[in-house]
């Protein structure tokens, strides 16, 4: 898709040594989303554009998340992420997505439904389909 500017998070160091192999990103950051010490200096108003997908869609992470997403992206900036219908208003999502909307912090660009299709342990119910969302909203 033409880019070359991008920048790998994730708390794994596992995960961080595939996304090394891949050899797609220009950096890559160690660190935890949504812990007291904030987002660093260095992580904001700094991209064009975040995304999140296993990390929303297993209900890893509070609410909170977004407004660390906020804080990374640049006035302009695109946040695209995906949930679990179940997980979207159990975890709060919804309600704060929301909010940052009416506090004029972010617009709503897109909302695409999907399917999941969830691993289970059982052999014989192995894949189990699970209704999901794609969003993507842009910083004001």
């Amino acid at each position: 898709m033409g880019y070359t500017n991008i920048v790998g998070l994730d708390a794994s160091p596992e995960m961080l040594e595939e996304a090394k192999a891949k050899d797609a990103y220009v950096e890559l950051v160690e660190r935890f989303l949504c812990i007291p010490e904030g987002i660093p200096d260095s992580l904001k108003n700094r991209f064009e554009g975040v995304t999140a997908a296993g990390v929303l869609f297993l209900g890893y992470m509070g609410a909170e998340v977004f407004d660390e997403m906020l804080e990374m992206l640049k006035p302009g900036g695109y946040a695209s992420f995906t949930s679990r219908e179940d997980l979207h208003i159990k975890m709060g999502y919804h309600d704060k997505i929301e909010k940052l909307v009416e506090e004029g912090k972010w617009e709503h660009i897109s909302t695409a439904d999907f399917i999941k299709f969830q691993h289970a342990a059982d052999e014989l119910t192995r894949f189990h389909s699970m209704p999901a969302k794609h969003y993507v909203y842009k910083k004001l």
